[in-house]
């Protein structure tokens, strides 16, 4: 349970640090651009995240399938020995 709270309060602590990050270059990119630069580079700044959303979400759809053939792939593998092992019993009781 320890490690388990301490890997979360770490990626707590990471992204609330990767946001003050993001917060700080909003800072000094409002700073240093002109209103129509810093409006331009909102624009696309949203624009990319908004598509991106979509690109975050592969990760997991793809380790929701993974762990899905994975179990598949253990319970048809538990299958075929289960089955080999009997056709071999069932063999050796023939000879």
């Amino acid at each position: 349970m320890r490690k388990f709270l301490r890997n979360n309060l770490l990626i707590l602590v990471l992204l609330n640090s990767s946001n003050i990050f993001s917060y700080l270059f909003q800072l000094v990119a409002g700073r240093t651009l002109t209103t129509i630069d810093y409006g331009t580079f909102n624009a696309v700044n949203s624009l990319a995240v908004i598509l991106s959303a979509p690109v975050a979400v592969l990760p997991l759809v793809f380790s929701r399938y993974t762990v899905k053939l994975e179990i598949a792939w253990v319970r048809s593998r538990a299958f075929w020995w289960k089955v080999s092992v009997e056709w071999f019993q069932s063999l050796s009781l023939c000879f």
